[in-house]
Parts: structure tokens; C-alpha cells; sequence
């Protein structure tokens, strides 16, 4: 802040530099007034504008979605449901040729009932799964991450021990259930606000 003296002085200087006249005058008047006038707010005005124009942080309303793993144990459970079915009337079809008579049944095709009910479980298991996700349980969180391991063991390995192993197959069994896992770990932070 200059004195009375030195604001003098600078309007002296001025009104020298300029051509006399009436808009000097008005030019001298408005600093001497600028100089004299108490500053109560910041004088960079850089500071001011980038403090208003910096991001401001956003609420967190980023929600994780846990629809790709519940659509994935819907579409497990159709699979089940389906190839269950499809077990269950081959086995009924074997039956049928065997006219009833269980003991001259082999145990590759008693295996297609066992198979038939495996699935049928693991459809019911699915679903399960799935509804349990839906409402954002622990529970479907930790179901979702052990039965999808399970099946990531169990599904290429009965593809390969099969009489003909079919190697796609077992490929393709074994990435599925994986595949859902890592959708389940991708949603955990879902359930993580609980």
C-alpha cells in the first residue's frame, strides 16, 4: 500500500506523461483510488480462477454390478436343467431297452441317471446362486466363488476321462466356470459395502 505522498507522486508522473486534458484526470483520479482502496481478497487472480475451475471430487455413485455373474449361473441353470433332461430320457430310453430289468444294466449306463441327477442338483445349486447374488449376500459371494472353482475341476476332467475324451469339450468346460469366477470376483466390490 503506498502513502498519500507517493500516490501523489505517481498521479504527478502521470498527468506529465499524458496530454493534459479531461480523460487524465478521470485516468489519475480511478488509480489513486485503486492504490488507496483496501484489499480484502486475494490479488492473484490466477489462484481465484483455477481454484474454481479445479475438478471437484464426485460422490461415490459408482455401482459395481454383480448381473454378469447372476446371468451366468440363470444361463448355468438352463444348461443344467436342460442337459438333465436331456440324461434323464436316455437313461429312461436304456431302461426301456433293458425292459425294466435293472440288473442287466452296465454301470457306464447307470452312470447316465447319476449324470442326469448331478445336473439337476447343480441346476438347483445355480439358481440358488444366482437369486442369492441378486440380493447381494455373502453368502452368494463365497457360493458363487467355490461352486465355480468346483466346476472348473470337476466339468474338463469328467470331459477327459471319458472312453473318447473330447478335448474341446473339456476346454470349453473348464473356461465357463472359470470365466464366472472371475465375474464374481469383479463384482466384489459389491459386496464389500455391506
Amino acid at each position: 500500500m503506498l502513502s498519500n505522498d507517493s500516490a501523489e507522486a505517481v498521479v504527478t508522473a502521470a498527468r506529465e506523461s499524458f496530454c493534459p486534458g479531461f480523460g487524465v484526470s478521470m485516468l489519475c483520479g480511478k488509480i489513486v483510488w485503486l492504490m488507496q482502496a483496501p484489499v480484502d481478497h486475494d490479488t492473484h487472480p490466477s489462484v481465484a480462477v483455477s481454484a474454481q475451475l479445479a475438478p471437484r471430487p464426485r460422490p461415490a455413485t459408482h455401482r459395481v454390478t454383480v448381473w454378469p455373474v447372476v446371468a451366468f449361473w440363470v444361463g448355468a441353470a438352463l444348461l443344467f436343467a436342460v442337459g438333465g433332461g436331456l440324461n434323464a430320457v436316455r437313461f429312461g430310453d436304456i431302461l426301456l431297452h433293458a425292459r425294466g430289468n435293472w440288473q442287466n444294466l452296465s454301470a457306464f449306463q447307470v452312470a447316465w441317471l447319476a449324470t442326469a441327477l448331478f445336473f439337476f442338483a447343480c441346476g438347483i445349486i445355480s439358481i440358488s446362486l444366482a437369486l442369492l447374488l441378486t440380493a447381494r449376500s455373502a453368502g452368494g459371494f463365497y457360493g458363487s466363488l467355490l461352486f465355480g472353482l468346483l466346476l472348473t475341476l470337476l466339468a474338463p476332467l469328467v470331459g477327459l476321462l471319458t472312453p473318447e475324451p473330447d478335448y474341446f469339450g473339456a476346454l470349453c468346460a473348464g473356461l465357463l466356470p472359470g470365466a464366472a469366477v472371475l465375474f464374481t470376483l469383479a463384482s466384489l466390490p459389491a459386496f464389500s459395502g455391506d
